[in-house]
């Protein structure tokens, strides 16, 4: 039966759904209590099948939260396989969602935020605020979009942050003490460091006791001269 469902979801057969629930009632229950499985809503979500994902977290909403082998949700499995319109409707229905962490403690929105898919980005924010706070294991949103060198990304949290007067965000150190400015620093990003110099202290200095001039010296080249002129 569990491969039946498999398929079903595979093939976004919500009709398949419904039969197969009625010969088995506790269907959906037992496949929840695996740890760690591509539940039906997973496989709908890679598969990009919006209505059956919607379907199967109506029917069962702690399939929202659960994790397969890969440490994904299925708004994670979705946002993976480039589902772009499948997440933005899970999310529509489900903002919570996106407070889910996976792998490595990333949730949905840092996710989006690293592929650099700006809009979906801005809808994310919009649909839960309060996930611009969620931390991977040590690493804020805007240290993930420095780190990466996504600047559209970067560029919208910033927006955000400053918009809604949450720009202490900005501040946040990792677990090396490096802030977003180290991070930009260290990345050779002078785009980056000079809008944060405008909302971060410039000479905090991270676990070594190094500031973001500091970081800055260490390198050559052009973008470090330019980085070196701005943190001066």
């Amino acid at each position: 039966m569990e491969k039946m469902m498999a398929e079903a979801a595979q093939a976004g057969d919500i009709d398949s759904l419904y039969e197969l629930l009625e010969n088995e009632p506790k269907l959906l229950d037992i496949i929840n209590l695996k740890p760690f499985y591509d539940t039906p809503s997973h496989i709908a979500a890679s598969a990009g099948h919006t209505l059956f994902v919607l379907e199967t977290l109506l029917l069962k909403p702690s399939f929202g939260e659960k994790l397969n082998t890969n440490g994904l949700s299925p708004l994670h499995s979705a946002l993976r396989n480039q589902r772009f319109e499948t997440a933005k409707q899970v999310v529509k229905h489900h903002p919570e969602l996106i407070w889910v962490k996976g792998r490595g403690g990333i949730t949905p929105l840092h996710y989006v935020a690293v592929i650099g898919e700006v809009d979906l980005l801005a809808e994310f924010l919009m649909a839960c605020p309060s996930s611009v706070e969620d931390l991977t294991c040590g690493e804020s949103v805007v240290h993930v979009a420095v780190r990466d060198r996504c600047r559209g990304s970067f560029e919208v949290i910033f927006g955000w942050l400053i918009r809604f007067n949450t720009s202490k965000i900005l501040q946040w150190k990792d677990r090396e003490g490096n802030s977003a400015l180290h991070i930009a620093a260290i990345t050779n990003h002078s785009q980056v460091v000079s809008l944060l110099v405008k909302q971060i202290r410039v000479n905090d200095r991270n676990c070594e006791g190094l500031t973001a001039l500091d970081l800055a010296i260490k390198f050559p080249g052009n973008e470090s001269e330019r980085i070196k002129k701005i943190l001066k």
